[in-house]
């Protein structure tokens, strides 16, 4: 039983010099890879987040700031305040109220 064939001597040398070391550089490089590529895509979404939240903040803003512009406005409250019962009176605060909705829009 102490000899071993060329045959088995030849799988043997195959399965330890060649087959296992690229099974082992394979699932390694898998694994690297499979890892590399989740962090990328972690950081990727964490930027995609992080540009949605500034374009969110920056639209409240502006959502305040012209809020802010129509409430604190004498005229408006006083348009809306004080009933027009003339044309011409409709007309000139349809216009006031054309004004402001133009100049915080701009």
């Amino acid at each position: 039983m102490g000899f071993i064939s060329f045959h088995n001597k030849l799988l043997a040398a195959f399965l330890f010099l060649i087959l296992f070391p690229t099974i082992g550089t394979v699932y390694y490089s898998y694994h690297e890879f499979n890892d590399l590529l989740r962090k990328q895509v972690e950081l990727d979404a964490a930027n995609q987040l992080e540009q949605v939240n500034f374009n969110f903040e920056r639209q409240l803003k502006v959502i305040t700031s012209t809020m802010n512009s129509i409430a604190l406005d004498p005229n408006v409250k006083t348009l809306l305040e004080t009933p027009q019962f003339t044309e011409r009176d409709r007309l000139n605060a349809t216009q006031q109220m054309d004004k402001k909705f133009l100049e915080v829009t701009t």
